[in-house]
């Protein structure tokens, strides 16, 4: 995902719940989140991972003060869903 505003789930998340989601995936831009490129007030992102191994952004999103709880993990750990709280592996 390239673009100014990008995200590896969503661009924006505006007043929404981002939930058990992960991103395997390259992003960039000038307001680049691995998860998501901005996470505006009323919004949360919660048990999210990202691999630190394939996308280089450092932050999660950009924020103002909404939750955000994500984690960079290796692709190898990534691949393997029992790595993943709250991943139900029979799904």
């Amino acid at each position: 995902m390239e673009g100014k505003t990008a995200g590896g789930i969503c661009a924006v998340n505006y007043d929404g719940e981002i939930s058990y989601c992960y991103n395997a995936g390259k992003v960039t831009g000038s307001s680049a989140g691995a998860i998501c490129g901005i996470n505006q007030s009323n919004s949360t992102i919660t048990n999210c991972y990202y691999s630190k191994d394939i996308c280089s952004v450092v932050r999660v999103s950009i924020s103002d003060g909404s939750v955000v709880q994500a984690e960079g993990i290796s692709t190898k750990k990534l691949s393997d869903i029992t790595n993943l709280s709250g991943f139900d592996p029979t799904v």
